[in-house]
């Protein structure tokens, strides 16, 4: 059984010889039918609350629904610190990816865009995209963000466009 914040603020109790009596929302003139319809479907359920191991039951389930986020706020946390801690060194000018490019053996089609590039001096997806005739951008500029990775190019934005450079 639950009843949200705003059920609960539109029904207020009384006390009538000892029972607790629900004032009807209908009394209200603000009242919806929607409203009334959750309150009429509900109150063979209020009755239940005022058994004891209801209320153990439902404490129960709050207390591990409780933990389960506490869990995943910690996960959430622990994600958060460490992509603040990456942009922190993004920012310092410290690259995530070495480039020390002495051991990278390329593929031949990447081995071509690193000598396009060369050749060129600066380029972005849409350059390589033309000169090696792919259909879309995407592939491009995967081609270029793994050479970044793997040491090859620089790279920077510049406005809403990326260009690679040599080293």
């Amino acid at each position: 059984m639950y009843l949200s914040c705003q059920h609960a603020a539109m029904m207020t109790m009384k006390r009538n010889k000892g029972e607790q009596v629900f004032k009807s929302i209908a009394d209200y003139p603000d009242s919806t039918d929607f409203v009334t319809g959750m309150v009429d479907k509900y109150k063979g359920d209020l009755n239940k609350l005022k058994d004891p191991i209801v209320i153990g039951i439902l404490l129960s389930q709050l207390k591990d629904q409780k933990e389960d986020s506490n869990r995943l706020l910690q996960t959430i946390l622990g994600k958060l610190d460490s992509l603040e801690s990456r942009i922190q060194s993004l920012e310092k000018g410290h690259s995530p990816v070495r480039h020390d490019n002495t051991d990278v053996i390329l593929s031949d089609i990447d081995d071509k865009i690193h000598s396009f590039v060369k050749l060129r001096g600066r380029v972005c997806a849409k350059d390589v995209q033309k000169a090696f005739e792919y259909k879309g951008r995407n592939a491009a500029s995967a081609r270029l963000n793994n050479l970044y990775s793997m040491g090859v190019l620089l790279k920077k934005q510049v406005g809403r466009k990326v260009y690679f450079t040599p080293l």
